[in-house]
């Protein structure tokens, strides 16, 4: 059996070449006619990355059709069979099965030689033609019809999908620049790692929205996982630095200026100790030395720091000679660089993360302008009042008609330094009235205190400003999207 299916190795690799290019025309013409009509559809909806699901969806395909190709051998009774086709009629499978028997007969063994022989004697590359069918060359031919016919039919886009086409356009621009800008920049490795996963799911969430609306809010929920990851950017080893200086009464001080974040104003410490070195007594620099060991055994410090720390406490416990103290001098300003170092990496996280929120309020502003918001109103929608003692009133800066209630705001065209009435609201009014059996009032209504009266008089600038500190104040200590804070930025500085 082998020494048949041998001799017919030839014609068998001409089969399988024919299978493989008949099986790629077919999935090319799959691919050309699926690619049609999600570009024919285009036409008349906006499609998201349309040429990025066309390429990954041929390459697919093609990936599949070159597997499947390379898979389809011909069986040994097709490859025989095929070999019959070619003027043999049935030799070859006569001598197949006759080779299936465990003791073939004379006659048997007799049409097994001939097949062999005349396997031998046949050049089956020259009969056996490798060109698939004409059928397979027609259809790829319609199918790259039909991608041409979709591709260039004159079909004018819809306003709606015009614009949802520069929505995304600008968008993704801005996240592949704000991309860009992390790679530039000074983190560390795992902090772009970090941001860059957030830019990621940016564009993936923008990439389902089809309003501006949809993509401003994900824009804003961008910005406050950014800031959550500055918030939270706290270095792991200036925290576990801080909290072994703050168990030791010599470097307490110390580790509240680390815990808090105030680095300058810990160097301006380490600088001031380092001044007052000579003047201090071996029993000050030695209880200091102790407690920077036990700071070299925090959990979390890198290799470099704790040895530095270690070295240094080491030496300053012992008794000092002129040269050891220029050695603790040195060690002291190597330990402020460091610290300065580690410092700066929260530093360069935070600047990174200011930078893209900056970014991200631009593209929100360049897609769909600021956020709704009612900055500046009262719980009317109006625009509060803003009475001056002369008589002056101000234009309300908000889009609201009308004046409003109870507020003292002021407008624009507020008279400057003018003096304004405060709030006095101890003297509520508040009514009796006789109820019937059904809650109706019965008989007269009578009011038994007047409503609140004018407080003292003050000048405008004193409660504008009050107003004002307060309402930055609680943007910046709150959790609000930057596209909001600064709206409310904007209406104080109109009224200035």
């Amino acid at each position: 059996m082998k020494e048949l299916l041998k001799s017919l190795r030839g014609l068998r690799i001409k089969i399988h070449t024919k299978t493989f290019l008949t099986v790629l025309m077919l999935t090319c013409s799959f691919c050309a006619a699926a690619d049609a009509v999600l570009i024919f559809v285009s036409k008349f909806t906006y499609i998201y990355g349309l040429w990025n699901k066309v390429g990954v969806f041929s390459l697919v395909c093609l990936a599949v059709g070159l597997l499947v190709g390379a898979l389809l051998r011909p069986s040994a009774v097709s490859l025989v069979r095929i070999a019959d086709s070619l003027g043999y009629k049935e030799r070859f499978i006569t001598a197949y099965e006759a080779l299936s028997v465990d003791s073939p007969l004379p006659m048997q063994e007799l049409v097994i030689e001939d097949a062999l022989r005349c396997a031998g004697e046949k050049d089956f590359g020259k009969s056996f033609s490798v060109v698939p069918g004409k059928v397979f060359f027609n259809i790829l031919i319609a199918a790259l019809a039909l991608f041409a016919f979709a591709y260039f039919v004159p079909i004018t886009p819809s306003e709606d999908m015009q614009r949802q086409e520069e929505m995304h356009d600008r968008l993704d621009k801005a996240v592949e620049d704000m991309k860009r800008e992390v790679e530039n920049s000074p983190l560390t490795q795992n902090q772009k790692s970090e941001i860059n996963a957030e830019l990621n799911d940016l564009k993936k969430e923008l990439s389902k929205y089809d309003n501006n609306g949809d993509a401003v809010s994900s824009l804003m929920n961008t910005q406050a996982e950014l800031k959550k990851i500055a918030d939270e950017s706290e270095n792991e080893q200036l925290k576990a630095l801080s909290e072994r200086l703050r168990q030791n009464s010599a470097t307490r001080e110390m580790g509240d200026l680390l815990k808090n974040g105030n680095i300058s104003e810990f160097t301006e410490v380490l600088n001031e100790l380092n001044a007052a070195l000579k003047n201090m007594s071996d029993e000050e620099i030695s209880a200091l030395g102790n407690a920077l060991s036990q700071a070299a055994e925090s959990e979390g410090l890198d290799a470099d720091t704790k040895q530095l720390l270690a070295e240094l406490g080491d030496t300053m416990q012992q008794e000092l000679t002129e040269e050891q103290l220029a050695q603790v001098s040195q060690g002291l300003n190597e330990l402020s660089d460091r610290i300065n170092e580690l410092a700066a990496e929260n530093e360069d996280i935070r600047e990174a993360v200011k930078k893209l929120n900056s970014d991200l309020a631009e593209a929100s502003e360049a897609v769909g302008g600021k956020p709704s918001s009612s900055a500046g109103q009262n719980e009317e929608g109006m625009q509060p009042e803003g009475g001056s003692s002369d008589g002056n009133m101000g234009e309300g800066a908000s889009s609201q008609e009308g004046t409003g209630g109870s507020g003292s705001g002021a407008g624009k065209g507020s008279v400057e330094n003018a003096d304004i009435y405060t709030s006095k609201a101890s003297n509520f009014g508040d009514y009796d009235a006789e109820l019937d059996s059904n809650g109706e009032a019965t008989g007269d209504t009578v009011q038994n205190r007047q409503d609140g009266g004018r407080g003292e008089m003050v000048p405008y600038r004193d409660v504008f400003n009050e107003y004002k500190d307060e309402a930055l104040n609680s943007i910046e200590s709150e959790d609000i999207p930057y596209g909001v804070k600064d709206i409310v930025r904007d209406y104080f500085s109109s009224l200035e």
